[in-house]
């Protein structure tokens, strides 16, 4: 993961910050951070004050006192206030254990925003008791937050007045993508302006997309801008639904394991480029060899034939890795393994494949897949073969022969 090194630079006075405390902090405070555009210096005279409460507790008379208080503090500061309310149970770190996180403001990037990159204006900060969330925790709910956002633009397509901002709404949605785009690989960007730069920057976008992106930007929340330039509401949920599709698609090629091969080590990293860490390995009797049939609901290789083999976890070896895997698939014991290829892994750019032979004792169990058979070791490639399989068995018989 790369965090940001982009500084928070607070566009209110000493005074501003003064009166935010004095209208919102009671006894039940908790904490208050300030977050948005007036951290950083495109904000203008038109920009919202967004801020963050933590309560302690929350009752119904205290709801009506804040909004009360928030009308107050936007006649004084002549500016919108958009307040966001939590109670300091919400915010449990077991809560994001179990992945019961579910507004954007408790999600698993938001996490690193609050404690990283905003700005605590009053108490303690609860999200430094929250552990930094996993990458894949991250792609996940990248995937699943642009999949909603496309969901209720196509609703408010048909009426925009369902929408909290009304038609800005489809300028500031596909926005708000691009942090949690810049997080699915592994940025977490301090802004949308910054994670668009590093998208960029990264070539991760298609020219398309760069174009709508400049230009949602210069639109400022006018969709009259947009219309004037041939874009609508279609082309902007198009926008999301293609990145998203593409996001799916990197997710279960290469982002299920951040265990990888860099640089000839296998180690942890966000990085995508580098291909996941694998082992697999051929059980063997006699001339033939047992493969495994995989699950018609398979996430990447639906009914594909296959070695035992699967990603390393952290901290193994390729030892362990292969062993783990041969007891989880088969319920053999007492195994012994034989390194092949020199304990060079064959790279490809999804995985890097650490290879065994596998003698073990005992009746194979199938556990994990839908079929298992005994192949003739001259007949195997003719099956119906996952991509890495394929290229493990060739090498394999090459060597043989």
């Amino acid at each position: 993961m790369i965090l940001s090194k982009k500084k928070p630079k607070i566009n209110l006075s000493q005074k501003e910050i003064e009166q935010i405390i004095l209208h919102l902090i009671s006894k039940e405070t908790y904490s208050l951070f300030l977050y948005g555009s007036q951290l950083t210096q495109r904000a203008n005279e038109a920009s919202d004050v967004d801020l963050l409460l933590v309560l302690k507790n929350l009752k119904g008379h205290q709801m009506k006192k804040l909004k009360k208080s928030k009308e107050d503090l936007e006649r004084v500061l002549n500016k919108k206030v958009s307040l966001n309310i939590h109670v300091l149970e919400e915010l449990n770190p077991a809560y994001a254990k179990r992945d019961i996180f579910i507004h954007k403001n408790r999600s698993e990037l938001f996490i690193y925003k609050y404690k990283y990159h905003y700005k605590l204006l009053y108490g303690k900060n609860p999200f430094l008791n929250f552990k930094d969330p996993s990458s894949i925790k991250i792609r996940k709910e990248t995937i699943k937050l642009l999949y909603s956002f496309s969901y209720f633009l196509r609703k408010f397509i048909y009426n925009s007045e369902l929408a909290p901002h009304k038609e800005k709404e489809f300028v500031r949605t596909p926005l708000i993508c691009l942090e949690y785009i810049a997080a699915f690989f592994g940025y977490i960007a301090f802004d949308k302006h910054d994670a668009f730069s590093y998208l960029k920057r990264k070539h991760l976008l298609d020219r398309v997309s760069l174009r709508l992106i400049e230009n949602l930007f210069a639109a400022k929340d006018s969709l009259d801008y947009l219309k004037k330039r041939g874009i609508g509401e279609i082309e902007i949920i198009q926008f999301i639904e293609n990145i998203t599709k593409k996001l799916v698609g990197v997710y279960l090629q290469r982002g299920i394991s951040d265990i990888r091969l860099v640089r000839g080590e296998v180690k942890e990293t966000w990085d995508l480029s580098y291909p996941q860490a694998v082992c697999m390995g051929i059980l063997r009797k006699g001339n033939s060899i047992l493969l495994f049939q995989r699950t018609k609901d398979d996430y990447l290789y639906p009914g594909k034939w296959t070695t035992i083999g699967g990603y390393f976890k952290k901290g193994e070896s390729e030892e362990q890795c292969i062993i783990r895997e041969t007891l989880e698939e088969t319920g053999l014991c007492d195994i012994n393994i034989r390194s092949l290829f020199g304990k060079k892994p064959i790279i490809g750019t999804r995985v890097a494949s650490y290879c065994y032979e596998i003698s073990a004792r005992g009746q194979v169990n199938l556990k994990e897949h839908k079929n298992m058979k005994w192949v003739e070791l001259n007949d195997c490639l003719k099956l119906d073969l996952t991509p890495e399989t394929r290229v493990f068995l060739r090498n394999y018989l090459n060597r043989r022969n």
